[in-house]
Order: C-alpha cells, then structure tokens, then sequence
C-alpha cells in the first residue's frame, strides 16, 4: 500500500519568519495561528483554553520538549518562550519529531486502545447547527433521511444540546420527542450510530440536584454548600468527579440510557478549565487545579467507546477522540488543525456538522461574495473534511508507522473535488486542496 505522506502546514511558515535558533509550538491547540511561537501575551492554562484542548507540553524544532505536570503561564517575546516557573527541558535529538516522541514515551504513551472506528472511516453528523435548541424526534429523523436520500453515507450521528428535559437529568422530552426508543431504531436501521450531548453541570432546584448534593457527589463552595458555577448555559451546581463514587454513579447512569434507548456513546461537552474558575470551589479531591477538573471529566469518556470531546488536559494517547472547538470558516483553520495533529497527537477530528457545511459553502460560492472568503470558505471546508486522515496519520507518521486508514480521505477527496468543481473561484490558484496541503492520499485502501 502506498504511504501518506504530509507536509505539515505551520513549518511553511519558516519561510516568513526571521531566522532564529529554534521555533517552539505547544500548550494550546486553540492558539494554533499562532504557531511557531514569535510574539505571545501572557496565557495562563490554569483559567484559558481557547474553547480547545491544552496540553503542558512545547516542542522544539531543535528537538528540544519542554514539560510540566501541573499549569502554568507562559508569554513569548521573539520566538523565545517565558513561563510562570521554570519547566522539565529535555534535549532530546535534532528535530520537532525527536522531542516528540521522547516526550510521548515519557508522558503520554500510547494505551493501544482506540475509540470505535467509525469515527476514522465514517462522517460524523451532529444536529447542532441544524436544529440548535430545537431538538426534536421529528426534525432529528427528518435530517437524518435527507443525509441518507442525498447520497452521503452514514456515519455517527450526534443528537445535540437539549433533548433532556434539563441538566444532570437523563430523561427525553417527552414533547419533543414522543418515542424516543423508536427513534434511535430508526437511526439504527438507517445505518447510524447514535450519540447524545452530555455535560457535568446540574440544573439546580431539581430533583437530581437534591439527590447529588445529600450523596455529596456535586461540587462545593468553602463553606460547604453546593457551589454554583458559571458556563454558557447560564448557572449550574457541577458533579465532583474527583469523587470516584461521584464518576461511577454518572457512569451508571449514562450505561441506563445506553440500556433503556438503546445509544451507542455520548459527546462529553464543557469541562472547560474556565468553568470550574468562575466560582471558589472546593473539591472531594482538596489539591484539585481547574485542569484536574478539565481531566476527571474527560476519564469518564473512557467507558464508552464512542466519545467526544472538546476542551481536553493532557490525556495524550488515550481512546478519546477530541474534536476541535468552532473556527467559523476562518483562516485560523490550517495551523490550528496542524498543530492539533502533530502537537497534541490525541485523536482529532473536525467540526463536527460536516453535511450542515456543505449547504453552508455552496451558498457563499453561489452568492458570488468576495474572491478571499471564497477560497477561505472551500478550503477550510476541505480542511474540515481532510482533518480526521489528515490528524490520525499525522500521528502515525511521526510514529514511523504506517497511516491508520485511507477510505475517509478517499471520501474526503471526492467531496473537495466536488467543492472546486462547483466553485471555480475558490480554487487557491489552481491547486487542490490535496497538492496544496502536500498531502498524497491512495484512491483506495484497507483500514
């Protein structure tokens, strides 16, 4: 078979940077446009994470790592990196792949395990952008037939923010959704796999939120009632899931809906670092930081093999697929998406409403906006489509091994071409997104 073999996006930008000794990438994926490092104000991980994952790592070009176990702050002035207390440096070899993968045998090795793979060889759908609050039985299978009647293969589909009748309650709407059992055999049938959005927080004044408090599995504030926390949903109590008692009981509970209805995994939204900041807070665990907070939830993803998440501290090598946070068809898009695959190396993929984007991008091409958004709008979308191939073999290759699967990039390929066909205006003069992006990827191949 033919091996995939990549050009990484950021180190282009050598060519437009002052000569230095050594380039530096690291700590947050979120911050990827800004890669290698030249000019950086202060980012404090404890309280920041760009609506992405971070990781208290920096790779070198030189082959140099520089890691901590704990958070920091860190600023850089003329390519060089300042943090808040000195780091682990290690000078590993000559390259960017050298400190990598000294700093992943160190820290973060491979547990062998994966997350199911369908997310490699499959779209992923999710009914956010469709339906938004709205979510519905109705709607939810209407979109789902009209993905299957548009020739677009079936892949996981991801029933958004909503469904429940409030938050830490496991309960469908039952006026939005009359059978919800029904539903997902009809998803089923239809060759889905079915997830639902989850998050840590709970509605309080519920019953649930009386139920967890008197267990003692919900956060609390120093005087020792139930903290109230602020996210984007509003204010909500928070489960401890430093509390191992607290994890297995959310556990139990998502295995009930797996059991009762049927779905096959969940997407695991929020947990951001800032969250767990936005009130004094104290824990079952009393040393816990924000980030410990941001890695407790992400370890409950680890009983489903169909997860996903969003914001992420370290948990490098482990069977979680971490998706990247909402680029709005910015630029941003390319180095961010590099660095996710080369600097993180968890399992990245991308914005998840990928059929919800084609309708998004054929509406500015036809539209005839300016030329610059046109090209920006396609090959982010290219991006978006390339980015699971794209991120996963990344990580192979800096393994030495070869790329985990190539008929997600077949399909990835055929719908940028596609794109281009439609959209002569967004060809990035002339090139695909395949040649510009030096990536060779086989029309066909076993996964």
């Amino acid at each position: 078979m033919k091996k995939i073999h990549f050009v990484l996006c950021s180190l282009c930008l050598f060519l437009c940077l002052p000569a230095q000794a050594q380039y530096w990438w690291g700590a947050s994926v979120g911050l990827g446009a800004n890669q290698p490092y030249t000019d950086q104000p202060n980012f404090d991980l404890h309280v920041q994470d760009e609506n992405n994952q971070l990781v208290p790592l920096f790779l070198s070009s030189d082959g140099t790592y520089m890691w901590s176990d704990s958070a920091f702050v860190f600023s850089a002035e003329n390519g060089e990196i300042h943090t808040s207390y000195p780091l682990t440096t290690v000078r590993a070899g000559s390259t960017l792949r050298d400190a990598y993968l000294a700093a992943q045998t160190k820290y973060f090795p491979a547990s062998g395990l994966l997350p199911d793979t369908l997310f490699f060889t499959m779209p992923q759908y999710n009914t956010w952008i469709e339906l938004m609050y709205n979510q519905n039985q109705e709607d939810i299978l209407r979109y789902a037939h009209a993905i299957i009647d548009n020739g677009f293969p079936a892949g996981v589909l991801m029933i958004d923010d909503n469904w429940q009748r409030y938050y830490g309650n496991f309960d469908f709407k039952a006026e939005r959704f009359p059978d919800p059992k029904a539903m997902v055999n009809e998803l089923h049938d239809l060759g889905f796999r079915v997830m639902l959005w989850v998050c840590p927080f709970v509605s309080p004044d519920s019953p649930e939120y009386r139920d967890l408090t008197a267990k003692g599995y919900l956060l609390q504030n120093p005087d020792g009632g139930t903290a109230i926390l602020n996210w984007w949903n509003g204010y909500s109590a928070c489960y401890d899931l430093t509390n191992p008692d607290a994890a297995t009981y959310l556990v139990a509970q998502l295995r009930h809906m797996q059991t009762e209805f049927g779905i096959d995994g969940f997407k695991f939204d929020a947990g951001d670092n800032n969250c767990y900041a936005s009130a004094p807070i104290r824990a079952f665990n009393p040393s816990a930081t924000t980030v410990d907070h941001t890695t407790s939830w992400a370890k409950i993803g680890l009983s489903f093999p169909f997860n996903e998440y969003r914001a992420g501290w370290k948990m490098g090598g482990q069977p979680l697929v971490q998706r990247l946070g909402d680029v709005g068809g910015s630029a941003i898009a390319y180095p961010l998406y590099d660095y996710g695959g080369h600097a993180r190396l968890c399992l990245c993929l991308p914005r998840y409403d990928w059929w919800r984007a084609v309708g998004s991008l054929l509406g500015h091409c036809v539209r005839r906006v300016r030329p610059s958004p046109h090209r920006t709008v396609c090959a982010s979308t290219c991006a978006h489509a390339y980015d699971a191939v794209l991120c996963r073999s990344v990580a192979y290759s800096l393994r030495g091994e070869p790329p985990y699967c190539t008929r997600y990039g077949t399909l990835a390929r055929r719908v940028c071409t596609v794109y281009y066909g439609l959209c002569p205006p967004c060809r990035p003069n002339g090139r695909t997104y395949r040649t510009l992006y030096g990536v060779s990827v086989p029309a066909s191949g076993p996964c």
